[in-house]
């Protein structure tokens, strides 16, 4: 039988901050949003990050993780 800590790690989401290409803030720097995903889906996430780095991605970290993408 799973102990509760062992669900808790089992369910959580990875964070991570995303600043698109084409979205600025009002001193025109690219605008970070934070996108949650379900930590099954994390490593095709980050695929997506790299793949998309320096189109529409400019830069992205974890912030539950050791993500980082720096175009």
């Amino acid at each position: 039988m799973k102990g509760i800590v062992e669900h808790i790690n089992e369910s959580r989401e990875e964070i991570y901050s995303v600043a698109f290409s084409g979205v600025n803030d009002k001193d025109g720097l690219p605008a970070t949003v934070e996108v949650h995903v379900p930590r099954e889906y994390a490593k095709a996430f980050e695929n997506f990050l790299d793949r998309e780095s320096g189109n529409t991605v400019v830069h992205a970290c974890g912030n539950t993780n050791n993500y980082e993408l720096d175009f």
